[in-house]
């Protein structure tokens, strides 16, 4: 069972200094049968804390299930900025979930090597780094960010 995140979203993760370890821990819930929301389809939405913060006000993700038990997080944004995801961008989801299901090893492997998704990291150290300018998050910068929904 892996985790992994799309190239556009761990960009964004950086950016706003959440660390994989955050991604990891939202997906242990979600496998222990703990998900914020289940979207259907294998398709879910789990709270993350900003920094030093709870999990109720800080962001929501979007992530898809395969089975096997392989794991894509591809979208977020955060809570005070949007409640939930509209009709059209659910249904977005939904056909981005669907077709991670249906992909091969290969296929993910491809995606791996051509950087268009990465597997997140497990072990002590987070891949996503802290950004050098250490700005505060921004909410409508966040919301930009995820733009897979709209693909």
């Amino acid at each position: 069972m892996r985790n992994f995140i799309t190239a556009a979203l761990s960009k964004a993760a950086t950016k706003h200094t959440i660390s994989d370890q955050k991604f990891v821990a939202a997906a242990e819930r979600i496998r222990a049968g703990n998900a914020s929301a289940d979207l259907g389809g294998g398709l879910f939405k789990e709270r993350i804390a900003r920094e030093g913060q709870g999990r109720s006000g800080g962001f929501r993700t979007v992530l898809c299930f395969r089975e096997g038990g392989d794991m894509l997080f591809f979208a977020i944004f955060a809570k005070k900025r949007k409640g939930n995801l509209t009709k059209k961008e659910l249904e977005a989801a939904r056909k981005f979930a669907a077709e991670f299901r249906k992909q091969t090893e290969k296929e993910i492997q491809r995606q791996i090597a051509d950087s268009t998704i990465r597997e997140l990291n497990v072990g002590g150290d987070d891949a996503v780094t802290q950004p050098d300018d250490k700005k505060e998050t921004n909410e409508t910068d966040m919301q930009d960010d995820q733009g897979e929904l709209n693909s």
